[in-house]
């Protein structure tokens, strides 16, 4: 008994020598990981890499890599020209003021060794206050996998929190943050003030819903954010840091408001943080019943996941200074649903002050049934069309206390099959969004004084249309009834494929084919792409966003989640994506704007898939530094990266909206008009001025 009480002695011991050993930023001083992300994944050939720390004597320098387990850089240990060359060439072009770093020098003498950002070594007294280079030994994160253990880790102060990350090669990471304490049931979140040490190696669960191998931990309590930051200020001045500091791309997930989470693997913020010199957050939010599911009792109105995400706004705003981010220059981010929550949040007045700059991917217009994720039911209107067939299967229709009974359900039995009724999109609840959606003409309508980056995937729903009828009208027929929608219409205009000179020569497959294409074009132009040249339209004409920029993806790299036709039809194993022609799908482009292809273990196809993710991951990051599609002048030169350069000299400057949409494609990229897409939507009834008409409504 004695030995096994002296046994979880010295655990205890060891565990608490294990968290006592991570190095605190305060200590350290401002950090900054210096890394040359090719976005090649452990493949990668730049592996030159450092991490820099604030001008001190040579001896104090050498004190703090120790304390970081690292030790003053050397050429022996790492090929200048791999990495930190270009690292060193950019920390010249944010004119930090430095020419001198301290690296490794013999033993003896007080005379140090220094090297210039041009790899050229000096000699000069140990005494001089210089920055210095640290050795990084920290292994690039591959596949959702990663290395914590304590000779990584760091700790940072935030609030009265001790939050203790860690890093890789590329960036400092913090997981699993908590922002919001667990609410209750059917109630807004609230921020959180917490204290004491905070473990942030490891995400927290993703909200409740029905368990994947991309999310195998789910809870109630699930509201955590997680970091990725290539600098860390420690106390540093506020003026000094501000100079510093990055601008913060924040991610929200799609997934229908039905599934999802901030820890996606396929959804590593690194690449982005590193490549593009910012700090990327992602969170959860509740998603399904527990995230949407609206009552009739006045108070209880929905929107609870849309409040998540804005209380993780919140905490963006009061603490990711203290991550070496600028809380005044947030861009939000979205795709598909995660899109729509950035359109919510661009519609709730109380989140005007806490949003710089938005990304929206595929974003879902006000077409049918689709529209319901942009333009929004009274909460009366959802508890009668939704709410009361969850009640139904949820055992409580006809209770005295709806609230009350829904409460104590178990959450679990709404996710398992056969379950036919899900609440998944916002209201209007008269208080976080107070409109029928956001105002972009008419009375409600204001200038945001921000930009907008919006756009879609060519062919984004086409996968799901069935192949096989050789019947348009018949094909319209069953959309109609899918959408809720009368499209039938469409049977004698641009968009059908027995109208063309070419159909009576077809055979019966390749009319079906032509079917199959015809059909998805209807699907894919009404819920997305017409909504969005209508939105940027009005955006643009009435000066709500500012400036507004549009693309469309003609090259996508579907996630490996996509099996069967959906792999085969959307070009997940094509040799020459280039040239060959397949299906733009829906969620085609995340690969290329995370940049995590080969971080993923995916292969190149084409030996280009690469290099696309880092010409759009270089302007995408753009966006969120500066709120253009354009790189900083010189920056490109700077970091070496000339590839990308060509590119986009070759493609000519993005131009906003109302001068053309830019095709992301890698052998076709430049500005185009969408001519023919706008006649189809003038037939679809969702012409460029449909929002001119649309009645937002205020309580």
């Amino acid at each position: 008994m004695i030995g096994r009480t002296l046994s979880i002695l010295q655990t205890l011991l060891f565990l608490s020598y294990e968290a006592a050993a991570a190095p605190h930023v305060n200590d350290i001083g401002p950090a900054t990981i210096l890394t040359d992300n090719d976005l090649a994944g452990n493949p990668t050939k730049r592996t030159g890499g450092a991490l820099l720390l604030e001008p001190s004597t040579y001896a104090l320098a050498s004190k703090r890599c120790a304390e970081l387990n690292e030790q003053l850089w050397a050429p022996k240990i790492s090929n200048f020209n791999t990495g930190l060359n270009s690292s060193l060439s950019y920390q010249a072009y944010l004119d930090h003021g430095n020419d001198l770093y301290w690296i490794s020098s013999p033993s003896f003498g007080n005379q140090c060794n220094a090297i210039t950002n041009k790899g050229h070594l000096r000699t000069v007294s140990c005494d001089n206050v210089i920055p210095a280079l640290c050795t990084q030994s920290a292994p690039i994160t591959q596949a959702g996998q990663a290395d914590t253990s304590t000779k990584y880790q760091i700790t940072v102060e935030s609030g009265k929190q001790n939050l203790t990350g860690y890093r890789d090669f590329h960036t400092f990471r913090f997981s699993g943050i908590r922002f919001a304490p667990q609410p209750k049931r059917f109630e807004y979140s609230s921020l959180y003030e917490g204290s004491g040490d905070v473990d942030a190696t490891k995400h927290g669960p993703g909200c409740l819903q029905p368990i994947e191998e991309r999310w195998p931990v789910v809870s109630e309590d699930c509201l955590f954010l997680n970091i990725w930051t290539p600098y860390l200020p420690g106390k540093t001045p506020s003026r000094r840091h501000k100079k510093k500091s990055k601008a913060v791309l924040v991610w929200i997930y799609g997934g229908g408001f039905t599934a999802g989470t901030g820890t996606d693997p396929e959804k590593e913020g690194g690449s982005l943080a590193s490549r593009g010199d910012i700090v990327v957050v992602t969170f959860n939010y509740r998603v399904g019943n527990l995230g949407f599911l609206p009552f009739n009792d006045g108070v209880h109105n929905g929107n609870y996941g849309i409040s998540d995400m804005a209380t993780a706004l919140r905490w963006v705003k009061k603490h990711i200074a203290d991550f070496g981010g600028d809380p005044d220059r947030v861009t939000i981010w979205g795709e598909s649903a995660g899109a729509s929550g950035v359109r919510a949040l661009l519609s709730a007045p109380s989140m005007k002050n806490y949003i710089s700059g938005a990304i929206m991917q595929s974003l879902a217009g006000e077409f049918g049934n689709a529209g319901l994720a942009s333009y929004y039911q009274d909460p009366d209107e959802a508890h009668e069309k939704t709410t009361k067939a969850i009640l139904k299967e949820s055992n409580c229709e006809g209770v005295t206390d709806e609230l009350a009974c829904m409460r104590a359900y178990d959450p679990l039995e709404w996710s398992k099959a056969g379950r036919t009724a899900q609440a998944q999109w916002p209201t209007r609840d008269g208080d976080l969004l107070p409109y029928r959606g956001l105002p972009l003409s008419g009375p409600l309508a204001y200038h945001h004084n921000i930009p907008i980056l919006i756009g879609t995937n060519r062919d984004e729903f086409t996968y799901q249309v069935p192949f096989g009828s050789t019947n348009f009208t018949e094909m319209l027929g069953l959309l109609s009834q899918s959408l809720a929608v009368n499209v039938s219409h469409l049977s004698d205009s641009s968009f059908a494929p027995d109208k063309s000179p070419e159909w009576p020569s077809l055979s019966e497959t390749e009319k079906a084919k032509a079917v199959q294409n015809a059909t998805g074009h209807v699907l894919s132009a009404g819920v997305f792409t017409c909504p969005t040249l209508a939105f940027t339209y009005s955006a643009t004409k009435h000066k709500i966003f500012n400036p507004v920029y549009q693309f469309e993806f003609n090259r996508t790299y579907q996630p490996a989640r996509f099996t069967g036709d959906a792999r085969q039809m959307c070009g997940r194993d094509l040799d020459d994506p280039d040239h060959t022609e397949y299906y733009k799908c829906h969620a085609g482009e995340l690969p290329y704007t995370f940049g995590n292809i080969l971080q993923q273990g995916w292969k190149d196809r084409d030996g280009l898939d690469t290099a696309f993710a880092r010409l759009v991951v270089d302007y995408w990051t753009a966006f969120v530094r500066t709120g253009r599609v354009e790189p900083e002048k010189g920056y490109l030169e700077a970091r070496g990266w000339l590839e990308s350069k060509r590119k986009m000299e070759d493609a000519g400057v993005w131009k906003t909206s109302e001068k053309g949409v830019m095709n992301m494609h890698w052998g076709e990229l430049g500005m185009m008009r969408m001519r023919d897409e706008e006649k189809g939507c003038e037939e679809l009834g969702l012409g460029r001025d449909w929002y001119e008409s649309l009645e937002f409504g205020g309580k």
